[in-house]
């Protein structure tokens, strides 16, 4: 598929074109409408998450955790050590105070086993969470079947391929 960037000529593979394409598409959809777990009034949800974690949240951690819980769509990012697993254990203490179905996943089995470890939540690698069908060569949940969840945090996505992705979306 030819394409233009800023214009610039691009030849692309069409399936890594269309997956692109439509990831994109997915990902503005996704991020449109109301949150999943309403409004959270960050004001006391911050100091209980403390109280019930035993953790105490840094200024830079604490306005992460509004950022995120502010939007359909978040990305964090950051180097080691900078307190990313505090944020997400934190993140997941609150939503799971709003009784929502929350599934976890990453790109690797040791991704997924380590942010298993790290939350004492079950993590998936996805494609155990989109059901792998190794003689339909193909996933069971997909746009016809939808996985059965209300909010969904995935561990290591740059390493995510961009089909892969399209897929997960």
């Amino acid at each position: 598929v030819q394409d233009s960037i800023e214009g610039e000529s691009c030849i692309y593979p069409v399936s890594l074109y269309t997956a692109e394409v439509n990831a994109a598409k997915q990902l503005k959809r996704l991020n449109q409408g109301k949150l999943p777990w309403g409004e959270v009034d960050t004001e006391k949800a911050l100091p209980w998450v403390e109280r019930y974690t035993g953790l105490v949240l840094s200024d830079s951690q604490q306005d992460a955790i509004k950022a995120v819980l502010g939007s359909k769509l978040a990305i964090m990012t950051g180097g080691p050590g900078v307190g990313k697993t505090t944020i997400v254990k934190s993140i997941l203490k609150i939503i799971e105070a709003k009784h929502l179905k929350i599934a976890l996943c990453a790109p690797t089995g040791r991704a997924a086993k380590r942010l298993s470890e790290s939350t004492q939540h079950e993590a998936k690698t996805i494609h155990r969470l989109l059901e792998f069908d190794m003689k339909a060569f193909g996933f069971k949940h997909n746009q016809n079947n939808l996985l059965d969840i209300d909010v969904l945090i995935i561990d290591e996505a740059s390493m995510i391929d961009i089909v892969l992705l399209n897929h997960l979306l």
